[in-house]
């Protein structure tokens, strides 16, 4: 009986995940507590103020118990697939052309599309440092991600990037995205601009 490439994976896949976890709390735990004590978080639209980020804290909140749950159940797969299947995983090696090129085509692609909006734009686009370092260090997985496909590394390879960039890219880094998003700063109304110009107001 012939086995899939996947299923002989798939303890490597468990490992990936189980990896993951940690980070995943702390990003999670991260702006939760931003949310609850700061009254601002990451949401989908950025950093926001307000109740929205209270219930994005609660959501974050959610996720955290969620991923703690997962920890004992990744375990017990790695744990029944035994130390054979999950050495056979990491060291296999196949290589995989077209999602190189897919890979390695949209980290070029990307690049240029933002030097091209930078170059010929007619607004004065203003850059952002930490922004900027999001940005390249995701060029460079999809970089790594491709070359790795494309050659052919064994398995543990792959792994090394995803964890690598799991816990020192800076898209995935809290305090980056926090200064590359900074939360809004909030406009004084008119009424109390008007306040402030009164003789009296002070």
């Amino acid at each position: 009986m012939e086995i899939s490439l996947s299923t002989i994976l798939a303890p490597a896949d468990t490992l990936i995940q189980l990896l993951f976890v940690p980070r995943l709390i702390y990003f999670c735990a991260v702006f939760a507590y931003d949310g609850f004590k700061n009254n601002v978080t990451l949401t989908h639209g950025g950093m926001r103020k307000g109740n929205i980020a209270k219930i994005y804290a609660v959501f974050y909140s959610l996720f955290i118990l969620f991923s703690v749950a997962t920890i004992p159940l990744y375990g017990t797969e790695l744990l029944i697939a035994g130390e054979d299947k999950l050495k056979q995983a990491l060291l296999i090696a196949f290589p995989n052309p077209i999602a190189g090129f897919v890979f390695v085509g949209l980290s070029l692609f990307a690049f240029l599309f933002k030097e091209g909006i930078v170059k010929f734009s007619k607004e004065k686009i203003q850059k952002n440092e930490f922004g900027q370092k999001m940005f390249n260090s995701m060029l460079l997985f999809l970089l790594a991600i491709g070359i790795q496909s494309f050659l052919g590394f064994p398995y543990w390879v792959y792994i090394s990037i995803m964890t690598y960039f799991m816990y020192f890219g800076a898209f995935t880094s809290p305090a980056i995205i926090k200064k590359a998003m900074p939360a809004p700063v909030e406009k004084q109304s008119r009424k109390g601009k008007n306040m402030l110009k009164e003789p009296g107001a002070l």
